[in-house]
């Protein structure tokens, strides 16, 4: 039986993906139209069908539908060049299998089938380094390229310190385990210390650099990770930029994580510009999982077996009504929010399909997705963006001051929306 089928009309992305499959151990074959895909499908039975949206005059869509008319239990990944999530939830509504967005890297595609179709001689997927940032997008790819580029910066004396930031719930403490083990430092010591749990502005010898010194001498020649920095007070503060100043951290890689924007607390005085410019010489900003839409369901996918393996049971599956349903929701908690929901899933679902019913979302949480049709948050970014821009003449400095994000991240929102300084 073969294993999958390509129905593209694209002709070289088509044999491309073919090839790249069969070079890593799938039986393939592809078609160019919706008529001799469909008799390939009734012909071969294949396990996993790969269907292009556009197929010329055709619907990808109603493929997926002949498809799954003549074998319900089939599995069909849709494929668009549009990102559309309209598109992804009507894919998923009709019973579509996952969804990517095109140009596809041919290795997300592998990783993809290895999963599907269950090939233990295909490649999978990795728990170490780039391998824990999970997910096909755009900003999940661009994710993996910043955490392999400043690992590599990471060998030399006095290595420049990386900032972490995001929202809550973006496991931006596994970014951080990802860039430890990217790193010539990957066999070294990785320290962990959480700032809002540690220190305190009082210390035994009442020196504030005194907590400092055992923890930087543990991560000698590897890599300290300070969590949630914005909780440090005034004294712990002064007593970790003295320190990386002073020489105690030359041979320490200091990665730090924050949910908070440090603007303003620099602003206000709770926060210390020098040492923000310390610690931010690097800097990975997190995108929220709403940002990134094409990421929910293979994060779903792994954090669902890691509960089933825990409790014993076996690997679920997800119905088209529960695939759609975690599609259509904002997740504002992030990978947190997306790991509690799942986990109360698996326990419900047992060894069946998790369905509809068993996707629930907190009382409080779900109240604002309830009101996501009047919600829009791109464009209330957007606005604010604009506004910012407006009351400052273009001013990228005042205007980031104003909203309380750097330079970069407002020239990266500016980018992505299109906006220019002189925007009005």
């Amino acid at each position: 039986m073969t294993q999958l089928l390509v129905i593209d009309d694209d002709e070289v992305l088509g044999r491309s993906i073919a090839s790249y499959l069969e070079r890593r151990g799938f039986s393939c074959h592809r078609a160019i139209d919706a008529r001799f895909g469909l008799a390939l499908f009734q012909r071969e039975r294949p396990t996993l069908t790969i269907v292009d949206y556009r197929l010329g005059r055709e619907c990808g869509l109603e493929v997926l539908c002949r498809i799954r008319e003549e074998n319900p239990e089939a599995q069909v990944v849709v494929m668009s060049g549009h990102g559309d999530i309209a598109v992804a939830v009507e894919a998923m509504k009709r019973g579509a299998r996952d969804f990517l967005t095109k140009p596809a890297p041919l290795a997300t595609i592998a990783m993809m089938a290895a999963e599907l179709v269950g090939n233990q001689c295909s490649v999978t997927e990795p728990s170490k380094g780039i391998g824990r940032i999970i997910g096909r997008s755009d900003a999940a790819i661009d994710l993996r390229q910043s955490i392999k580029r400043l690992a590599a910066a990471s060998g030399i004396e006095k290595p420049p310190s990386v900032l972490i930031s995001g929202e809550q719930g973006l496991a931006k403490a596994k970014v951080a385990a990802a860039l430890h083990e990217e790193s010539p430092r990957r066999k070294a010591p990785f320290v962990v210390s959480d700032c809002a749990a540690s220190f305190s502005s009082a210390t035994e010898d009442g020196s504030a650099c005194s907590p400092w010194s055992p923890m930087l001498e543990k991560a000698r020649g590897g890599t300290l990770l300070l969590k949630n920095i914005a909780a440090l007070d005034g004294a712990a503060q002064a007593g970790l930029l003295y320190a990386l100043e002073s020489g105690l951290a030359d041979d320490v890689w200091v990665l730090a994580t924050s949910s908070d924007a440090l603007s303003p607390l620099i602003r206000s005085g709770a926060f210390s510009a020098d040492l923000l410019y310390r610690i931010q010489t690097g800097w990975v900003d997190v995108p929220a999982l709403r940002e990134r839409s094409e990421d929910i369901l293979p994060i779903a996918a792994v954090l669902t077996r890691e509960v089933a393996r825990k409790h014993g049971y076996p690997k679920p599956r997800f119905t088209p009504k529960a695939r759609k349903k975690l599609l259509s929701y904002p997740w504002l908690g992030n990978i947190m929010e997306l790991r509690n929901c799942l986990r109360r899933a698996v326990l419900k679902a047992g060894d069946r399909r998790i369905d509809v019913g068993d996707i629930q979302y907190l009382t409080g949480v779900s109240a604002l997705n309830r009101a996501k049709p009047d919600l829009d948050l791109q464009q209330i970014e957007c606005s604010a963006l604009q506004s910012a821009l407006q009351y400052t003449e273009g001013n990228v400095s005042k205007a980031a001051d104003l909203l309380g994000i750097t330079r970069d991240t407002l020239r990266y929102r500016m980018s992505k929306f299109g906006l220019s300084r002189n925007h009005r």
